[in-house]
């Protein structure tokens, strides 16, 4: 049997002026949710 795990990415500060996303840090919640996700997984 096969499984599919979806996951969307967490929570980040808003862009500044010409920041790619791959730039943004996690929010403080953000940092919790990827913890938390990666518990899970």
């Amino acid at each position: 049997m096969h499984e599919l795990i979806l996951l969307r990415h967490a929570e980040a500060l808003p862009a500044s002026s010409g920041d790619s996303d791959t730039h943004r840090r996690l929010s403080g919640h953000g940092e919790q949710e990827a913890r938390a996700a990666g518990a899970w997984l």
